[in-house]
């Protein structure tokens, strides 16, 4: 009966070099594959410092430790040396530390890449919904304007108890003053945000 299984685990991130074909600590060779790739994620998603080497493979005895940018991602053990058909594990953790690099670089250009390409987006995007708000902001008060001077001469003077505070032509003044200052506020809320 076979240690491992007959088919590899590989770590579920694009074309990831780690793959897992026996068990430790009492995890299959599947479940290994599943926790390094969420820690491998998570590794290349962090921020790390600039003095942390994006890959470190130290093999102490007979594990070696995976980190990915400062961050742990899986043990290696011998099994996993001779089921890749390593000499030994140092050999295997040499081979894997030269093939995980590029991969790691890549994923980072790859992520970098992707936020750029986001924050681009998000720039037109909000661009244009501002562009469009103040479009649909200028037309509306055009129309307040042009309703107001359609309605011009039946505005009515304003009273009070019988008594006219403002004329017809005052009010309509006062109108066209709080529909300006309505405009410049609508336009500076919309370019604020």
């Amino acid at each position: 009966m076979a240690a491992g299984p007959a088919i590899p685990a590989r770590v579920n991130e694009r074309d990831s070099p780690l793959v897992f074909r026996a068990d430790f600590a009492g995890k299959d060779a599947r479940r290994r594959a599943v926790e390094a790739g969420d820690a491998l994620a998570a590794a290349i998603d962090s921020d790390a410092p600039s003095d942390v080497a994006l890959v470190d493979i130290t093999v102490n005895g007979d594990v070696a430790f995976v980190h990915v940018r400062g961050r742990a991602v899986t043990t290696l053990t011998g099994a996993d040396a001779a089921a890749e058909g390593a000499l030994d594990l140092s050999h295997y953790a040499e081979e894997l530390e030269t093939r995980l690099l590029p991969f790691v670089q890549d994923e980072l250009r790859r992520s970098s890449a992707q936020q750029i390409a986001l924050s681009v987006f998000l720039f037109v995007f909000f661009g244009l919904l501002g562009v469009l708000t103040l479009r649909a902001l200028r037309n509306a008060f055009d129309r307040l304007e042009r309703m107001l001077e359609e309605r011009r001469a039946g505005l009515q003077p304003l009273k009070l108890l019988s008594i006219p505070l403002l004329s017809a032509e005052a009010l309509r003044s006062v109108l066209l003053v709080g529909i300006f200052v309505s405009r410049i506020l609508g336009y500076l809320i919309v370019t604020a945000v």
